[in-house]
């Protein structure tokens, strides 16, 4: 079957001249329409408004042979039985195909599968007036949904492994002058003032780098002028200490000079004792001597004629 093209010429007087004719055939329609990929099972078809199938993206002939010759193929006849279910769809929902004045999208199911449909109406100044039906499974889309989902998954793991690899790599950058700024505060903390921090990359690192370097630096004079102080301390402390060594040696001295000094004043003393012992027994003596020597005073009144004018007292020294 063909769908003839037919235009007449006709010259300047309005005569005609020619008639040109040109046959497209349905079948080449067909083939280019299987040409179409529509989903993974879609289907699309064209049809005149009186449910005539023109062409299709099945292998379906417009037209079937019978004992006359050929006729057109109703398109609820098709072989497809997406198409079938399709018109028949078509057909409950505007009851005459001749309604359909604009596109429509629409949906059914049928065997438990939701199939979304497009329907197109088609009119040129020719006198074409086609419908053009394009009906996909649900499935399909949620197919290519789910592959776009997994491909997006796979994506995103592969994002992740790049991203947590950078990531490892880049911690490993940013931690490890961190690291080595925070050995050298543990180093410097445990006395190794001479230790310095090297650090290059990172500004704020750097400079923090350079502060711990400075504060060593401050530590280690503090602690150099803090040795100087402790060795003059020590050596004070060492003269100190002979100069109580040499006070000791000379208290201990003056102390036996003062034991001698006294020695000799007991000594003296026992001396003296014992001469006043000797001149009170002498005086003791000498006294009692003098008493018995010496008149007393009564037997001197008794001699006549002797004038004396005195007294007598023993001696006590």
């Amino acid at each position: 079957m063909a769908l003839p093209a037919v235009r007449p010429f006709y010259n300047e007087a309005g005569e005609l001249q020619a008639v040109f004719a040109v046959d497209l055939s349905l079948l080449s329609i067909s083939q280019f329409l299987n040409t179409l990929e529509i989903g993974d099972s879609g289907e699309v078809f064209i049809m005149e408004r009186d449910g005539m199938l023109v062409s299709s993206s099945t292998n379906d002939l417009p037209f079937r042979e019978t004992a006359d010759g050929q006729e057109r193929l109703p398109t609820g006849e098709s072989s497809s039985a997406l198409i079938r279910s399709t018109v028949t769809f078509l057909d409950e929902k505007f009851s005459n195909f001749s309604l359909i004045s604009r596109e429509q999208q629409l949906s059914f199911v049928t065997a438990r599968q939701r199939q979304l449909v497009q329907v197109t109406p088609y009119r040129d100044r020719y006198g074409l007036d086609w419908l053009i039906v394009v009906v996909v499974p649900e499935s399909d889309f949620m197919a290519q949904i789910h592959q776009n989902r997994r491909t997006t998954i796979q994506l995103c793991l592969v994002a992740l492994a790049v991203a947590s690899v950078s990531g490892i790599f880049t911690a490993r950058w940013l931690t490890h002058p961190i690291l080595s700024v925070n050995q050298a505060a543990r180093d410097i903390a445990a006395g190794q003032l001479d230790r310095q921090v090297r650090v290059a990359g990172i500004r704020e690192l750097h400079d923090l780098a350079g502060s711990f370097n400075s504060m060593a630096y401050q530590l280690r004079k503090s602690f150099a002028t803090l040795a100087a102080k402790n060795a003059d301390l020590e050596q004070a402390r060492t003269a100190l200490t002979a100069a109580n060594e040499q006070l000791e040696d000379k208290v201990e001295e003056r102390t036996a000079q003062l034991l001698h000094a006294n020695a000799e004043i007991a000594g003296l003393n026992q001396r003296l004792e014992a001469e006043n012992l000797r001149m009170s027994t002498e005086l003791e003596i000498a006294k009692r001597l003098q008493v018995v020597v010496l008149p007393r005073d009564r037997e001197l009144e008794q001699i006549d004629g002797l004038e004396i004018a005195g007294w007598m007292d023993p001696a006590d020294e």
